[in-house]
């Protein structure tokens, strides 16, 4: 839909740059230890969601503007927008994709409390710090906790996105059925856009080879049903892809 998607371009560009910014707020007051604006965050996830109804591609195409020097608050922006266009096309309705949208955004928030050499190393972490990293969804659940009224959805894709399918995950090893909905799917694009993206220590791979790995290893880290639905979702080569 050219004309829609022209059409939606120029309010997805001033959204996802006011999100950005937003959530790079959020990130320093946690990292100061102030507390957080969800209010705010939940005014920004309706947005996003409604700007998505509109016409998907215009949002989705922002995502692909990957900057290693800013990762976290982009990979919390793009896993919310991709985390919000799944969910639409899952047919949640749309007081989900709002808890969905939310949970999304505020799902790395506790890697607010990693040591900063730790985050941004430029190589392998050692064992140690590997298990202090693996301690940012309890330490994000803890935050989000910590403010009323939050659904609680949000605060199990917190504790949740690290989790696997086949119980290899953390931080509690849930298996299977025993998974959230919701943070299964915020897994699935957590996952995604992390390997596409490029960090300090790791060369992103394309759209495209990721879903190939995805798929490769559905059943040991994500329902396979769920997977080929991401795939459907994106298409084979997803927008913003070189073929």
């Amino acid at each position: 839909d050219k004309q829609g998607f022209t059409e939606t371009l120029p309010e997805s560009i001033m959204l996802y740059s006011a999100a950005k910014d937003y959530i790079g707020s959020v990130l320093d007051d946690v990292r100061m230890g102030k507390s957080i604006d969800t209010g705010g965050a939940r005014e920004l996830a309706d947005r996003l969601a409604d700007n998505i109804v509109k016409n998907e591609n215009a949002m989705v195409w922002l995502t692909q503007l990957k900057n290693r020097d800013e990762y976290t608050s982009m990979h919390s922006l793009n896993v919310c927008v991709l985390s919000l266009l799944f969910g639409r096309f899952l047919g949640l309705k749309e007081e989900e994709l709002c808890y969905l949208g939310l949970g999304a955004l505020l799902h790395d928030i506790g890697k607010m409390q990693i040591p900063g050499e730790i985050l941004n190393k430029p190589g392998r972490l050692d064992s140690e710090e590997a298990a202090l990293m693996r301690r940012h969804p309890e330490l994000g659940h803890v935050i989000l906790k910590g403010h009323d009224g939050l659904h609680p959805a949000v605060l199990e894709i917190a504790l949740s996105h690290h989790e696997r399918y086949d119980g290899s995950g953390y931080p509690r090893g849930l298996k299977g059925k025993a998974l959230n909905s919701y943070a299964l799917i915020v897994s699935v694009i957590d996952f995604y856009d992390a390997v596409t993206s490029d960090r300090a220590y790791y060369i992103g791979i394309s759209p495209h080879e990721a879903l190939n790995m995805m798929y490769a290893a559905a059943a040991k880290n994500f329902p396979k049903e769920l997977v080929e639905s991401f795939i459907q979702c994106l298409g084979i080569y997803p927008i913003g892809s070189l073929v």
